[in-house]
Formats: structure tokens, sequence, C-alpha cells
């Protein structure tokens, strides 16, 4: 993953841009990292977490290393070690979840698999000096601050698709919703609705959506308890009421769809001609995505007074962080309510008659078709 500065931006221009780009990603993790020190999280979103935070670490610092031409030394001193705090922050997490589950690891404990591992890219050291090395320098004046940087090795790219993962099959045969307490799938959906009842979540759950092709998901039940995170992955030509994350919403590959989305972050990644109802307490980030269309959120739950927001809607202060050009991105745009391309207030009432009572199969075309979808 490569940044590169676009004809008519200046290097001071670019580098303020990653400036700010890498500290909105620095706090972002720094959030997640510090969910993983709740001893209340169960073992499988514990485990979520730490893949996301992990895989932020390794996209993050790869854009360091290809951003290298037009960074300041200082710069990217200082960057890598933060990404070696980080990687410090995670693995005594980890550590101290496995002694929460019994010692095994808090991945043995709950994970099919180890996506993730640490491999350190140092200079050959003659035998008498290498004995005496330690295996790892997390000080302020590490070797990462000096080139020699702990790397990780990204062995699989993070899919939250636990349908995939045997751990997760026994739950599979209820139908589309699986997962252990506290992370909750919806996967494989294929011309046909959803809705998700509280019933069916906890306060605070992680939930991935993901493999949608013309469908509908509602999750509007989660306002009064919202999740702690959402993941969307492969959806196309669909509709999904996100209802509401209290923390960040990782959206990928998803195209031709329309999302209505309340969270406190959201990151939209290699996304296509979608129509995104937003409200989010930060600057939303858009990366390899085309023809997003941004429109404020609008009031389609039965919102009662402790859940309504109270702080500031950024909908439109979108972040391209594949545009970094004084002129504005071509790869999204802003639509005001009753613009041409929005939801009209006709067919906003078919949308509310379904997160209030659902819909028959035949009615999906009608609602797709009400939420600009086809």
């Amino acid at each position: 993953m490569s940044i590169k500065a676009g004809k008519g931006s200046s290097d001071s221009n670019v580098k303020e841009h990653f400036r700010r780009r890498f500290k909105q990603e620095e706090t972002s993790l720094q959030e997640q990292m510090n969910r993983l020190k709740e001893t209340a999280l169960q073992p499988v979103e514990r485990v979520n977490i730490t893949d996301q935070c992990l895989a932020s670490i390794s996209q993050l610092s790869n854009e360091v290393k290809d951003a290298s031409a037009y960074l300041p030394a200082y710069d990217q001193r200082t960057y890598s070690t933060v990404f070696t705090v980080f990687l410090y922050q995670a693995s005594s997490d980890a550590n101290r979840a496995g002694s929460l589950t019994g010692g095994q690891g808090i991945r043995n404990a709950s994970a099919p698999k180890r996506r993730f591992a640490f491999k350190k890219n140092v200079a050959q050291k003659n035998s008498a000096n290498s004995s005496n090395e330690p295996s790892e320098d997390f000080s302020g004046q590490s070797r990462a601050a000096t080139g020699d940087s702990a790397k990780i090795a990204f062995l699989n790219e993070p899919d939250y698709d636990s349908s995939d993962q045997k751990g997760n099959q026994d739950s599979l045969d209820a139908g589309p919703v699986s997962g252990a307490a506290g992370a909750i799938t919806i996967t494989s959906l294929s011309f046909t609705h959803h809705r998700l009842d509280s019933a069916s979540s906890e306060p605070g759950s992680s939930i991935s959506i993901t493999k949608l092709d013309h469908s509908a998901v509602d999750l509007s039940d989660s306002l009064s308890r919202p999740f702690a995170t959402l993941a969307i992955n492969s959806v196309t030509e669909s509709l999904i009421i996100c209802g509401r994350t209290s923390g960040a919403a990782h959206i990928t590959g998803v195209e031709n769809s329309t999302l209505i989305v309340w969270s406190r972050q959201m990151r939209m990644h290699e996304c296509k001609n979608c129509l995104v109802y937003l409200r989010c307490g930060s600057r939303p980030i858009i990366e390899d995505c085309k023809g997003i269309r941004f429109t404020p959120f609008q009031p389609v739950y039965n919102t009662t007074e402790s859940s309504r927001p109270k702080s500031p809607n950024m909908w439109d202060q979108v972040d391209d962080f594949k545009w970094l050009r004084a002129e504005h991105s071509p790869n999204w745009s802003t639509l005001q309510p009753g613009d041409e391309g929005t939801i009209g207030s006709g067919p906003w009432e078919a949308i509310k008659s379904f997160i209030s009572t659902g819909c028959t199969l035949p009615e999906l075309d009608d609602l797709l078709r009400a939420a600009k979808v086809i």
C-alpha cells in the first residue's frame, strides 16, 4: 500500500496530510488497545479486537515504508517507535489474556488458527555477541527507532468471515447468524432479508456481516445497546441498516449498495457505487473507493432521548487517503436530503415498515428499489 503525492501538492502539504492521518490512526489504535484491558471481554471478542489492531498496525507500517521517499528521517523514526510500542502493548495484552483463559493464550483458547506472526529483521551479529542480545527492545531508543525495527509478517489478510473457521462451525446450523457470546456473524445471504432482534445480541457485542448479495439486513435493535465494533465485508446490491456502533465501523468490498451507518468512526476500503447515510463522530476515511455518495443520517429509527446523538455529525468531512491533491477527491461526493439520488419521503416509509415488521420475499425488490439499490 503506497501513498503518493499528486501533482499540485507541495511537499509540506503531503507531509502534513500524512501526519494528520497517522495521528488519527494512532488515536484509534490506542482506543482499541485500551479495550483489550477490559477483563469482561469474551474470548472471541478479544481475538477480533486483537486482529483488528494487528491489521491496522501492519497497514500503517507499510504506508510509512512506502512514504519514506518524502517523509523526513525524524518522522520515520517517530512512527517506527510508535509501532514498536503498540506491538509491545498487543503482546502484553495477549499474554495477560492467556492467564485469564487458563494459561493457554487467548488465541489457543478461542481461535482456530494464528493469522499473524512477528518477525525480527536485524543485521547478522557474531556468535559471541548474539547470545547476549535481548529478544526484544521496546524502549524509546530501541532498534525500531534506529532502523532495525520489529516488523510484522502479514500471513493472512484479516477477513472477518468467521463462518470459514471450524471453531464456529457448530453454530452455523442455526442459520445465517453465528458466533459465540460477545461476537455475532451474519453471513452468506442471497436474495433474502434478515432482522437481528435484541435477544440475539449482548450489549457491547462485535458484529460482522459478510457475503451478502441482493439482500436486506436490519440491525436497528442495537440502538439502545450499541455494538462495540462493526465489520462489513463482501456485499453487493444490498441494503444494510447498521443500527448503532459505539466504536469503529470497518466496511470493505461493498458495491452497489445502500448503508445506514451510525458510529463513532467509519472506514471504507475498496468500495464502489454506494449510498451512505452517515452519522459519524470523527472524520470518515475512505481508501481505494469510487463513487461513494455521503448524505446525512436520517432518523428512520424510533430513538429515545438517551440514544439520540449529542456529538457533531462529521458525515461530510471525508478523508480520502488515496487522494492527496489540493482539489476535491473524485471518489466521493455529498448529497443533501431531497437531492436527486437520495431516498425520498415515500420510499423512507417502506424502509421504516421493514424496520418495524420485516418484509416478504416478493417485497424485497420493492424495498431495495426504494433504498436506491436497484
